[in-house]
């Protein structure tokens, strides 16, 4: 899946800075969830759960205004977290509501669907 990286650095005050930037993340969109991170020497923050890239590029316009070095990232995402409506709902766009689809996450990171035909 993607996400929205809104913060990346590896300052002396990186980690004040994430949690600055987490917080003032929630209270504007408290609807989007959002992820603080910690990978040597990086902390990171990223927010939302998309799908595709264009579910991503179009959270990415909405947060750019309030976040303008914000950039895609793709990441492993449990498909638990789109829940079931979401993943029907892709399900319904992608395939038709007649088709079955199986997700799966691969180590290379890339979301991945497979129509089987019945």
């Amino acid at each position: 899946g993607y996400r929205v990286r809104i913060f990346l650095d590896n300052g002396q005050n990186a980690r004040a800075s994430a949690n600055g930037a987490i917080a003032r993340f929630r209270e504007i969109y408290p609807d989007i969830p959002a992820y603080l991170s910690y990978e040597n020497p990086y902390f990171k923050v990223t927010v939302g759960n998309c799908l595709t890239s264009e579910e991503a590029i179009i959270l990415l316009g909405k947060i750019r205004d309030a976040f303008d070095r914000a950039f895609l990232v793709r990441e492993e995402i449990s498909l638990s977290l789109f829940g079931d409506s979401l993943v029907n709902s892709h399900q319904r766009r992608h395939f038709g509501a007649g088709n079955l689809i199986r997700h799966s996450l691969i180590p290379a990171v890339f979301c991945v669907s497979i129509r089987i035909r019945q």
